[in-house]
């Protein structure tokens, strides 16, 4: 999807990956492709990235091998885009690469997906428009997504036991935050409790917004009965997560993640997201409805090489989406291109 996003907007791609065969019969649809097999450990060598100009990382787990492609960028003085939503690697890019990028010139732009662009732009498109922070006031955020049961996005095998060894649920961190909490979603979802997980957003939001927290949470059908049966499950397994991922680890734990059903595009919308900046004078929300969780990434990676290839000069290091692309002018090109639809904040509470 992320490669037709591309194709579509007439942009040269070289698709790369491990298996040559599957590269051939993707490239064959999308005319003036080329294909080039690399893996993790191949991105090391100093031709891997030849000639490229933007790296677009849809693989993972990234902490199993993504800041190889990152330092080939680095090297190849290309930028890099990806898709992932694990905190661990994001604060890892942050510590170790953002002099490196800065250095060498070039943006290093992770959590350009769904999940994570979405909360990122909302949450500076609140502050922006309301100035929340201007009053000496540090602004809380809760950035909120929800899924149909239906359109969940499957994460592959090597993904969901990278989250389970992170801990699916921040339960050690020390915070007022809730661990459980209501939000409204719009329609056709509704209210429904969500839970507290570890987000790319705590890390990306920091970068540009001068907040006292940001938490971020996830729910799956709000407004339907099985949002309280989904978060009852999960709240029961907290104390066997251990033996859970233990259990992910084994071959019989990665077969059942591989034969998990994939998530049903089309009909209606099965994404969204819901953002609340709230200091103690007031709280302003704004909402987000996508169709699917995988369309609307692909769009945000296409927007966001287009801004890449034509990057202001001086900009450069690990940055935020709205470092990279403001609020405003992102969330804008996606709904003109039908990726989703900004619901205008609600009034605020005083």
């Amino acid at each position: 999807m992320v490669a037709r996003a591309l194709h579509r907007q007439g942009l040269g791609l070289t698709l790369a990956g491990r298996r040559e065969d599957a590269l051939r019969a993707l490239a064959g649809t999308l005319p003036g492709t080329n294909i080039r097999r690399v893996d993790f450990t191949e991105a090391k060598s100093g031709d891997a990235l030849e000639g490229v100009r933007v790296v677009v990382n849809c693989a993972g787990p990234s902490s199993d091998g993504a800041l190889a492609v990152v330092d080939a960028a680095i090297r190849a003085r290309a930028h890099y885009i990806d898709v992932t939503g694990e905190r661990s690697f994001v604060h890892r890019l942050h510590g170790t690469r953002d002099a490196a990028a800065a250095s060498a010139g070039v943006i290093v732009a992770p959590g350009f997906a769904g999940k994570g662009a979405l909360g990122d732009w909302a949450t500076s498109l609140i502050v922006e428009r309301k100035r929340h922070g201007e009053r000496g006031i540090r602004p809380r955020v809760s950035i909120a997504y929800a899924h149909t049961s239906e359109g969940f996005v499957r994460p592959s095998a090597a993904s969901a036991l990278s989250a389970a060894s992170e801990g699916f649920l921040r339960m050690r961190e020390t915070t007022s935050a809730p661990l459980r909490r209501a939000f409204k979603f719009p329609s056709p979802f509704g209210h429904g409790d969500a839970l507290r997980v570890p987000g790319v957003e705590d890390l990306s939001v920091h970068r540009h917004v001068d907040a006292e927290h940001v938490h971020t949470y996830i729910s799956i059908d709000p407004g339907r009965a099985f949002n309280a049966l989904w978060v009852a499950a999960i709240l029961a397994s907290v104390p066997l997560m251990s033996v859970l991922a233990g259990a992910m680890r084994s071959n019989s734990g990665r077969s059942a993640l591989r034969a998990g059903p994939d998530p049903v595009l089309g009909g209606p919308p099965s994404f969204a997201v819901s953002v609340e900046v709230s200091d103690p004078l007031e709280t302003t929300s704004i909402s987000i409805v996508a169709p699917d969780a995988y369309t609307v990434t692909s769009e945000i990676l296409a927007l966001g090489v287009e801004r890449l290839l034509d990057v202001p000069a001086g900009l450069a290091g690990v940055l935020a989406p709205a470092q990279i692309v403001p609020a405003e002018d992102g969330l804008r090109a996606l709904e003109e291109r039908r990726a989703l639809l900004v619901l205008t904040p609600r009034n605020p509470q005083r």
